[in-house]
C-alpha cells in the first residue's frame, strides 16, 4: 500500500496514474457504498457551485473531488473531499459537454 506522499508525488508527475491506484479504487468504492450509490447532487444532498438542471435523479457511477486534485493532492483519499455523482452530474461541475459551448449558427437565417 501506497503512502500519501507517495500518491501525491504520483499525481505531480501524472494525475491519470492516481486513479489506476489501488487505493483510490477502495476509497472510490467506499464513497459510493457510503452515498448508496445514489447521485448526491440530483438528491438534492449536495449543494454544488453548478446549478441543478438534471431533473431526474441519477444512479452514481463517478466520485468526484470537492477539492480539485491538482491543487490539493493531499486531499486525494480524504473521503470527506469526495462526493458520489451520475455521469450528467460529474459533466456539469466539470464543465463538460451539457451546453457549456454555445453552438454557432451556420449562417444567419434558420429555414
Amino acid at each position: 500500500m501506497r503512502s500519501l506522499d507517495e500518491l501525491i508525488a504520483l499525481i505531480g508527475q501524472d494525475p491519470e496514474k492516481f486513479y489506476k491506484t489501488r487505493e483510490w479504487r477502495d476509497v472510490r468504492n467506499e464513497v459510493l457504498k457510503r452515498d448508496h450509490y445514489e447521485c448526491l447532487r440530483c438528491h438534492g444532498k449536495w449543494i454544488s457551485p453548478i446549478p441543478l438542471k438534471n431533473l431526474r435523479p441519477g444512479k452514481a457511477r463517478y466520485v468526484h473531488h470537492i477539492q480539485p486534485l491538482k491543487e490539493y493532492p493531499k486531499l486525494c483519499i480524504d473521503p470527506n473531499n469526495l462526493v458520489s455523482l451520475c455521469f450528467a452530474c460529474h459533466e456539469a461541475i466539470e464543465r463538460r459537454g451539457f451546453g457549456t459551448t454555445k453552438k454557432i449558427p451556420l449562417t444567419p437565417e434558420r429555414w
